[in-house]
């Protein structure tokens, strides 16, 4: 009677291992479709903006942004970068990383992608600075938000931000 255990077990084992190999296989085709589908979206898309983000919480202002970057830029694929459950100068998030992405996508992004932790923890130098590292090679323009939305004087503060004059006065 050992040896007909013996003979069972070793059957049941060979069986389930088949099951478990397609079940693989089959996981293994599913992401492989998803993946093609995924290539040909992005494929159809001409060029990306990118967007350093919190959404802490996501509001209407944000809405308007994306909805005015699909608006001026058809064809276009936008890419967020946000913080995840921590946020600049590591204040914790007052809605979940994931909640927050989804809301982004229903917004109308296409891609929502985690600024690593050391970046998002920083400064606000810091925050931008790897917000551009990341996205750099990815999108070919990058969109902010701005309280005062007077792109002269934004333009002259980064002018004077950036002259050799600024961080010895400093």
């Amino acid at each position: 009677t050992s040896i007909i255990i013996v003979f069972i077990c070793i059957y049941w084992i060979i069986f389930n291992t088949r099951i478990i190999i397609i079940l693989i296989c089959f996981v293994i085709i599913l992401m492989n479709i998803i993946r093609i589908d995924m290539l040909n979206y992005i494929s159809n898309r001409t060029f990306f903006i990118g967007i350093i983000c919190e959404y802490n919480p996501m509001h209407l202002g944000h809405k308007k942004q994306i909805d005015r970057i699909r608006e001026e830029n058809p064809g276009c694929g936008i890419v967020c970068l946000m913080s995840g459950n921590f946020v600049q100068r590591g204040h914790p998030a007052i809605i979940d990383k994931a909640l927050r992405a989804q809301a982004a996508i229903h917004a109308g992004a296409d891609l929502v992608l985690e600024l690593p932790t050391v970046y998002a923890l920083s400064s606000a130098e810091g925050f931008a600075a790897g917000g551009v590292k990341v996205l750099s090679p990815i999108c070919d323009y990058l969109c902010f938000g701005s309280e005062t939305g007077d792109a002269d004087a934004l333009m002259e503060t980064a002018r004077a931000l950036l002259s050799p004059e600024f961080s010895p006065a400093l």
